[in-house]
């Protein structure tokens, strides 16, 4: 099972696999102690750090509506409780390189889809309060997501920024709930 702090550690683990597959680009250096900085979980936008590479930013939340109807588990401690099951969430982020080359940015895309595609299923150790691993850890599937380009756009109005060329990454098997919620 996973706590509330599933959205956080899911996003935490994205961004090291990126800075992991960005780190094999020879034509874009990551060379600094803070490398993790340079992916901004923020939308993308003027005015974002210096040396950022790229934007991942968490733009929708949704219930999985395929796992809904899980049933009741038994509470702790007695056996006339029951508990509402842990529920599965698909979380919708949009990754966009923000270099000021575009052919950097071109490789940075097609690093990071090459990257998914060879690596779909991502494990995520969940972390406590006090940010120390606990046990157990999950797996996530991360795909490209397929949006059109009027949703695309819609996206991009609703940023209200001008259209960039981005990748929509969709993260499936996220569990909210369970002993440590």
């Amino acid at each position: 099972m996973s706590s509330y702090r599933a959205i956080a550690d899911v996003t935490h683990e994205l961004r090291q696999q990126i800075l992991q597959a960005l780190r094999s680009i020879p034509e874009i250096e990551f060379s600094d102690d803070n490398e993790i900085e340079r992916i901004v979980l923020a939308a993308p936008r003027d005015g974002l750090p210096q040396n950022a590479v790229v934007s991942l930013y968490l733009y929708q939340i949704e219930l999985d509506a395929l796992r809904l109807n899980e049933p009741l588990r038994a509470g702790q401690g007695s056996a006339d409780l029951s508990l509402p099951a842990p529920f599965s969430i698909r979380l919708h982020y949009l990754l966009t390189p923000i270099r000021y080359s575009e052919s950097d940015n071109q490789l940075l895309l097609g690093r990071v889809l090459t990257h998914f595609h060879e690596v779909p299923l991502v494990s995520i150790q969940p972390t406590g309060p006090d940010g120390a691993a606990s046990t157990p850890d999950f797996r996530a599937q991360v795909t490209i997501e397929d949006l059109s380009l009027e949703q695309i756009t819609q996206l991009w109005t609703a940023l209200s920024m001008p259209f960039r060329v981005s990748l929509p990454l969709l993260v499936t098997g996220v569990v909210i709930g369970g002993p440590d919620h």
